[in-house]
This record gives C-alpha cells, sequence and structure tokens, in this order.
C-alpha cells in the first residue's frame, strides 16, 4: 500500500513538472560559438563531447575524462552583416543605414584542474550573447533606434566526478553579466 502511494505521488510530481510550465520562444543574440575548438565543429554535439577544457562550460561531467590539467583560451572575429533596405512602403526620407553591425570580437578562457583520477575542478570566462548595432545619422529607422549594445559576460565554476570508468557525474554553475 505504501508502495503504491509512493509511485502515484511520483507520477503525479512527474506531470505537473512536464505540463506546468509554459512555453517560451526567444533566440535573440546568443552566440554558439565562443572561442573554442567547437567553432569548427558547429557546435554539433558539444554537449556530450568532452576533448578539451572548454568542455566546463558545455559538459562539467566530461571534465573527468580528460588526461591531464588543461588550460584553452581561444579569440575570434564574427562579422555583421544587417542590411535594411527601404521601399514605397517607407513614410520617411532618409538612407538604408549602412553597416549597422560590422566585426564583433568574441573569446574564452577554460581551465581544468585534475585533483586525482576521480575528481576535477574547473573555471570558464566567456562571451556567447551580445550585439551592437550603430546606424548611420540620416538612416529611415532613426526616431525607432541609432545605436544599441548588450554585452555579455559568464562566468562558470565547475567541478566533477568519476564513479567509474563508464559513469561521471558534473555541476556547473553559469553566472552571468549583462550590461
Amino acid at each position: 500500500m505504501m508502495r503504491q502511494r509512493l509511485m502515484v505521488m511520483l507520477c503525479s510530481a512527474i506531470l505537473v513538472v512536464l505540463f506546468a510550465g509554459g512555453s517560451a520562444w526567444a533566440g535573440g543574440i546568443m552566440l554558439y560559438e565562443f572561442g573554442s575548438p567547437d567553432v569548427g565543429l558547429a557546435a554539433a554535439g558539444y554537449a556530450a563531447r568532452a576533448q578539451d577544457a572548454s568542455t566546463v562550460f558545455t559538459n562539467p561531467a566530461g571534465m573527468s575524462r580528460l588526461e591531464k590539467s588543461q588550460v584553452l583560451g581561444g579569440l575570434q572575429a564574427l562579422y555583421g552583416n544587417v542590411e535594411f533596405s527601404p521601399n514605397s512602403a517607407t513614410n520617411v526620407a532618409g538612407g538604408d543605414g549602412g553597416t549597422a553591425v560590422g566585426w564583433i570580437p568574441g573569446g574564452s578562457v577554460f581551465i581544468v584542474e585534475k585533483l586525482n583520477q576521480d575528481w576535477s575542478v574547473g573555471f570558464g570566462v566567456l562571451s556567447y550573447f551580445g550585439l551592437a548595432e550603430s546606424y548611420d545619422d540620416n538612416w529611415v529607422g532613426r526616431y525607432y533606434v541609432q545605436k544599441s549594445a548588450l554585452l555579455g559576460l559568464t562566468l562558470t565554476p565547475a567541478v566533477s566526478y568519476r564513479v567509474n570508468n563508464w559513469l561521471s557525474i558534473g555541476a556547473g554553475l553559469n553566472m552571468m553579466y549583462g550590461t
């Protein structure tokens, strides 16, 4: 009887968790690239892979799979080409705004320290969201926006423990600052 009651409560809790939340639709200005070797793989499978110190951010449990302590740093430059085309429906005189985004720097630093065969700790500093835009003074949308910027910085400490040869567990904290 007690076991049956426990199963009913567990199933009820699972159903509440699955169906109580609302939908969230967003894409915004998140960048999957943050200056790690995953850029060359288009971030495919980065939540499961553990090939270098960037696993601190993508898969903390993967730190236990690394052979030794590691430091990884990366820099990148992205170019954003945003174009606006005024047409006959545009009711304000002006130009197309020029190149609003242009070059965007990106980078990251990750450190993994192997404490012993089973325990690893790591820390990462990266920026994977943000955007700045600046339109020409005479662009047709100048009454809506002229300049805007959102810059973000992420600090991510993490720890992992190798339970056995086929199972590791890990946890990381994603602390973000945006301005």
